[in-house]
C-alpha cells in the first residue's frame, strides 16, 4: 500500500541556492510555510551547493542560473557524479534570453520566473518532485522562439568560412583586415558578413556576436 493510502505525507526536501541573500531569503519562507515541504540547507556561493547537496540529498534544488560558476549543467553534472536523488528547479531572474531552454535541454525538471507567486514556486517544487516538468507560462514564447531558431540552424548552418568571418567578428577586426587575415578580397569578405548575419537573424556585428554565444557559435 503506497504512503498516501495509508494516510503518511511524503515530505519533499529542499535546498535553495541563490546568489542574492534576499531571494534566497524568499525562497525559504516559501517552503517554510508549506508542511509538506522541509528545508535542509540554503547556500549562496556554488562551493556550498555542492557541498551542501552531498551532504543533504535534498529531493529539490531550487537554483538561480546566474549563480557564479554553477550553472544548472554544473550542478546537474554534480547530482549525477554524487548519485543524488536531487531534481533541479531552475528560479530565473527571466531576462536572459535563451535561460529556460538551456535549463531543460540540460536537464532541469522545472523553469519558473522570479515573478512567480509564493504558491505557483510551492506547487512547482512539488510537482518537480514527483518527476513532473514545469515551465512557467511566460517562457513558452520564448522556448517556442528559440526551437524553431535551432530548427532553421540545424537547416542552414554556418558554412567553415563564415565560423571564420564569425570568429574574426568577435575578434574586432574590419572587413579589410578580415580579408588580409583569411586572403580574400574585401567584397568577398563583406558578402560573407551579410550571409553570417541572415542566418543569425541580425543585422549588424554586435547582434550577431551577442547571438553567436547565446547559441555557442562563439566560446
Amino acid at each position: 500500500m503506497s504512503l498516501a493510502h495509508r494516510g503518511i505525507v511524503r515530505i519533499v526536501t529542499v535546498i535553495a541556492i541563490d546568489p542574492h541573500p534576499l531571494f534566497c531569503d524568499g525562497i525559504a519562507r516559501v517552503v517554510r510555510q508549506d508542511p509538506e515541504l522541509q528545508l535542509v540547507a540554503e547556500a549562496e556561493d556554488g562551493a556550498r551547493a555542492v557541498s551542501a547537496l552531498i551532504e543533504c540529498g535534498p529531493d529539490v534544488a531550487v537554483l538561480d542560473p546566474s549563480m557564479p560558476g554553477l550553472d544548472a549543467r554544473r550542478l546537474l553534472a554534480a547530482i549525477a557524479r554524487h548519485d543524488l536523488p536531487t531534481r533541479v528547479l531552475v528560479l530565473a531572474s527571466g531576462d536572459r534570453p535563451g535561460d529556460a531552454y538551456r535549463a531543460l535541454a540540460e536537464g532541469a525538471g522545472g523553469y519558473l520566473t522570479k515573478r512567480a507567486e509564493k504558491g505557483q514556486l510551492a506547487d512547482a517544487i512539488h510537482r518537480v518532485a514527483r518527476g513532473e516538468t514545469v515551465i512557467a507560462t511566460e517562457a513558452h514564447g520564448e522556448l517556442a522562439a528559440e526551437i524553431r531558431i535551432r530548427e532553421t540552424e540545424e537547416r542552414s548552418p554556418l558554412s567553415p568560412r563564415e565560423h571564420e568571418v564569425l570568429e574574426l567578428l568577435a575578434a574586432g577586426l574590419t572587413a579589410p583586415e578580415m580579408g588580409r587575415r583569411l586572403h580574400l578580397s574585401t567584397a568577398t569578405v563583406k558578402t560573407h558578413m551579410l550571409h553570417t548575419y541572415a542566418k543569425l537573424g541580425v543585422a549588424e556585428r554586435a547582434a550577431a556576436v551577442a547571438v553567436a554565444m547565446r547559441r555557442g557559435l562563439l566560446e
